[in-house]
């Protein structure tokens, strides 16, 4: 027999779940009667607990509910249809303030000692609208953005996503790159070379990497960038999110003001070389004067003096 406390664990653990969850969490039996609830079920609803428990779902969600023979009963066949197709939908919800508001509703159907109910999972449907406005503008901002973003999957490496940017430059549709791995726009590797460059990624030792390489496009022209490549999740999967600048102009710049720093040097070097040259002519003919003259012939003219003082 096992232990009692290894039973109430898994006990336990839902319990845990069904509290901390961020959805409201509701169970009722077949009639639409509320049996519990958890405390994210009040925050949205704005009823306490002991208001709920006992009352009919439709008082929450009133499309849910309908009246027979002077009293609340609930939709069976809705919930059941909702149960089956397990994605969901959007309904009216009403709070304690009487105040409508739009949820996503799930249901699952339950049978708890034989008896019927439903287990109904609400989130309120501005926040899910909210985190799609976000998503799509992300979306739309990484789309329209002039740098290059590319999303590949990390098991094969070929493209899930590449941005119009990216297209554009390349010259591939969507529908191409879909069938590419970076190897195929890359001449310096090897698929083999990329994966070996990738391990401190995929072995956590490296949260991301950036190097210097090349694209080559559609039409077999080529043009450097850096990368920026980085581990991440996408739809459930492991995947290497690059972001790549072209930096033709960039090192075209650098090339031309390096050419120009050497041309600049060549001419100091050459200029020092003339004056030096002539430095020399000028010393050379000086030397010439005064070997060439005796120093008599220097001296004529000079008073008595300097030429006392002068000579050796």
């Amino acid at each position: 027999m096992e232990p009692i406390d290894e039973i109430d664990l898994p006990f336990q653990t839902l319990a845990a779940i069904h509290e901390s969850a961020v959805d409201a969490i509701l169970s009722i039996d077949e009639l639409g009667v509320v049996e519990t609830v958890n405390p994210a079920t009040e925050v949205l609803s704005g009823y306490a607990k002991a208001e709920l428990v006992g009352e009919n779902v439709s008082m929450l969600i009133p499309s849910l509910g309908y009246e027979q023979a002077g009293r609340l009963s609930v939709r069976i066949d809705e919930l059941r249809s909702l149960a089956k197709t397990g994605v969901g939908t959007e309904l009216t919800a009403r709070n304690k303030g009487g105040a409508s508001f739009s949820v996503h509703v799930a249901v699952s159907e339950l049978l708890v000692d034989g008896r019927q109910g439903f287990a109904i999972f609400m989130r309120d449907h501005a926040c899910i609208k909210r985190f799609e406005e976000q998503q799509e503008s992300l979306g739309r901002i990484i789309e329209e953005s002039l740098n290059e973003t590319y999303i590949l999957d990390a098991s094969d490496l070929h493209f899930l996503l590449v941005n119009l940017g990216a297209r554009k430059n390349l010259g591939y549709s969507s529908s191409e790159l879909a069938e590419m791995t970076p190897v195929d726009i890359n001449p310096k590797f090897s698929l083999a070379g990329f994966q070996e460059l990738v391990k401190p990624l995929l072995q956590g030792a490296s949260e991301s990497l950036q190097f210097e390489t090349e694209h080559v496009r559609k039409d077999g022209t080529s043009y450097e960038v850096v990368v920026n490549l980085q581990l991440s999740s996408f739809r459930s999967r492991s995947v290497f999110v690059a972001t790549v600048l072209d930096v033709t102009e960039l090192k075209l710049a650098e090339r031309r003001a390096h050419q120009h720093q050497n041309e600049m040097q060549d001419e100091l070097k050459r200029q020092v070389a003339l004056k030096t040259e002539e430095l020399r002519r000028a010393q050379d003919e000086l030397c010439g004067v005064r070997n060439s003259q005796p120093w008599e012939k220097l001296l004529e003219g000079l008073p008595m003096r300097f030429v006392i003082r002068l000579t050796p």
